[in-house]
């Protein structure tokens, strides 16, 4: 049970960064020097979503995942089940989404940088470059929430009993 409430936390705190970055892009379309403060909280609720998600999810994969569910996912009939008709869930999209993820946490990062580093209320280079990356957070962060969902379809269609 220790483990579906990690992966409901895990996939709370990508919803999380998903709503984060929403605030986050729609303060910067409006920049002005009334909301820099907003901004600067918002990359730093983004940031802790993020690695939040990361973190959980991180630990998931290393002591759960790779143990059961990614044989499970790959068909294997070794432990009674018949095994998935989703072997694609894993062959793709696990191995997309715990490569893609690495650079949500550098955009992230960057982005935390970019506010408390750069003015951009007056540098408008500077806040095009911070919505470009946020966007791509955005996109990025609703993609790895469809990916997540594949691979839990493909761990439950592999537990039939065989």
């Amino acid at each position: 049970m220790a483990n579906e409430i990690i992966m409901l936390i895990h996939a709370t705190m990508g919803s999380g960064a998903i709503l984060a970055s929403t605030w986050l892009l729609i303060e910067l379309f409006h920049a002005k020097d009334s909301n820099i403060q907003r901004i600067k909280i918002a990359s730093i609720i983004t940031n802790v979503f993020v690695w939040l998600s990361y973190i959980l999810g991180g630990w998931y994969y290393v002591y759960e995942y790779s143990t059961v569910d990614k044989y499970i996912i790959k068909g294997s009939t070794e432990l009674g089940f018949t095994g998935s008709l989703w072997e694609f869930a894993h062959g793709f999209f696990t191995e997309s989404k715990e490569h893609f993820f690495f650079l949500g946490i550098v955009i992230a990062l960057y982005v935390l940088l970019l506010a408390y580093r750069t003015s951009f209320v007056t540098d408008k280079k500077s806040r095009q470059t911070m919505m470009v990356l946020v966007a791509i957070l955005l996109v990025g962060g609703l993609v790895l929430e469809g990916f997540g969902a594949i691979m839990a379809m493909g761990v439950r269609l592999g537990m039939v009993p065989g």
